[in-house]
């Protein structure tokens, strides 16, 4: 058995070179409306995430997102940001195992990563 996370967007092509760099993913396949991402060569072993291209606008809060955990927290942010990325709400800090967190958007019709910063 294999688990994929299936997230609605409005533009696979486009959101999946942001969700590659902030996931450390790869994309290994782009259909129609749909580009397919695995974790790249030397990262953790991950669900493949298909992002599904749909014409409708997200309306509201999704219920689902992605965590990224790193060592890197700035840096990464920061790529992230120099790739379109913007920070929402503010940074949580203190969540224990989980780190601290601020949620990172490129594209408010998708589930975006947000970024954590991984516990030692």
């Amino acid at each position: 058995m294999r688990i994929s996370l299936v997230l609605d967007c409005l533009d696979p092509d486009a959101l999946a070179p942001f969700c590659c760099t902030a996931m450390g993913y790869d994309v290994v396949e782009s259909i129609v409306q749909y580009a397919v991402i695995t974790p790249g060569v030397g990262e953790p072993p991950g669900p493949a995430v298909i992002l599904q291209g749909v014409p409708e606008s997200k309306l509201g809060k999704s219920r689902a997102h992605s965590d990224v955990h790193t060592q890197e927290f700035d840096a990464h942010v920061a790529i992230l940001e120099s790739m379109g990325g913007h920070r929402v709400g503010t940074q949580l800090e203190g969540y224990g195992m989980l780190g601290n967190r601020w949620p990172i958007r490129r594209e408010t019709s998708s589930a975006s990563p947000c970024t954590r910063k991984q516990r030692t």
